[in-house]
């Protein structure tokens, strides 16, 4: 017996689990090590939302892995207001090993293939997403486009120079100087606006208080961006059972019209990260900044040492946003992830695609 490839049931996790305790190459790798039980099924084995199909390649003759992939489903809203889905890789890992045994096989591609076939009805559009290992996905058709920035702001200098260091364990003395001068920087920029935003009227609310038209309106217009409706949102932010805690802001007017959203995440106490701005599409520039800085200022209110943020400047809306940020006092550095993107449809191209942390796994 070779090596099979199969779709794996929820019933099949500890079967899983076994299988990646008797393959050490990807121990490192192990989700259930990495993560948490409740936060695998969550993410991938669901009860409430068709959220991945999962596939691997079994070393029949080892009893072990010789690879896994996912994909994670997101809904898109279209230039048009339609939903299509799409598709987002995850759990790329291949046993070394296991190929060098089984040179016939081509483990990576044999895996997407099953997951491209099993998805031919649910209209997929498109595949995306973040890695390192981009040159793993350029082969199968991807393309490597651009990479994410990593944003900044800084309250609490101490507390987040210790985080920001904590984030590698293998920083020597160069790369602490240069995260302490990050810091610094960061740090002297958001006190620089000490002016009160308490005029703009904000409250937090749960899912089941915002009105789902409402938000859904203020998806950015004229690209694909992820169907932020309440069955996807409650999903992705509510019952998420990774170590991130999720909330909701929500702003408005004088006449309490409700013209903003902010879906925000925090860990670890006084780390929290930008998710998503939603802004009402009539807003201008400076208007949205102001309503960014009295974010900034509730998280404050909530002990934040620090603020982190995705950025991205590949088409109007994200650079737009990105600006908006820096404006707020945000410093972003250009250590990103790589952003790889597949098209099954030659319309769509990534700069098509809007962009945020909830595009993300969600889970750190």
């Amino acid at each position: 017996m070779s090596v099979e490839i199969k779709v794996l049931k929820k019933e099949d996790i500890s079967e899983l689990q076994r299988l990646f305790e008797k393959t050490p190459v990807l121990k490192q790798h192990d989700p259930f090590v990495t993560g948490s039980l409740d936060e695998f099924k969550w993410q991938f084995f669901n009860d409430n939302y068709q959220s991945s199909v999962y596939v691997i390649a079994y070393d029949a003759a080892r009893d072990e892995l010789a690879a896994t992939l996912s994909a994670l489903y997101f809904p898109m809203k279209t230039p048009d207001g339609e939903v299509c889905q799409s598709i987002k890789p995850e759990d790329a890992l291949v046993n070394i090993k296991a190929l060098v045994r089984h040179k016939d096989h081509d483990f990576l591609k044999e895996l997407l293939d099953l997951i491209e076939s099993k998805s031919e009805l649910m209209n997929i559009k498109f595949l995306w997403g973040f890695t390192y290992a981009a040159n793993s996905f350029e082969r199968l058709g991807f393309s490597r486009c651009f990479s994410s920035k990593q944003g900044t702001y800084v309250i609490r200098p101490v507390s987040a120079y210790k985080h920001l260091v904590s984030l590698n364990t293998s920083n020597g003395v160069k790369q602490k100087i240069q995260i302490a001068g990050l810091t610094l920087m960061s740090y002297l920029k958001s006190i620089v606006n000490t002016r009160n935003y308490k005029e703009i009227i904000c409250k937090e609310v749960e899912l089941n208080d915002i009105n789902e038209e409402t938000l859904l309106g203020f998806l950015a217009p004229d690209l694909y961006s992820i169907h932020l409706n309440k069955d996807f949102l409650n999903w992705r932010i509510v019952e998420n059972s990774s170590m991130l805690k999720y909330s909701i802001l929500q702003f408005e007017d004088h006449s309490h019209k409700i013209i903003a959203c902010f879906i925000y995440s925090q860990k670890e106490g006084r780390v929290f990260f930008v998710e998503q701005f939603l802004f009402h599409p009539d807003l201008s520039v400076a208007f949205k900044e102001r309503i960014s800085r009295r974010a900034l200022q509730h998280l404050k209110s909530k002990g934040a040492a620090i603020v982190r943020a995705m950025g991205f400047d590949h088409n109007k809306v994200n650079k737009e946003e990105l600006g908006i940020l820096n404006n707020a006092g945000f410093i972003f550095i250009n250590r990103g992830i790589p952003f790889i993107f597949k098209s099954l449809d030659n319309k769509v191209k990534p700069e098509n695609v809007y962009l945020s942390r909830l595009n993300t796994q969600g889970t750190y």
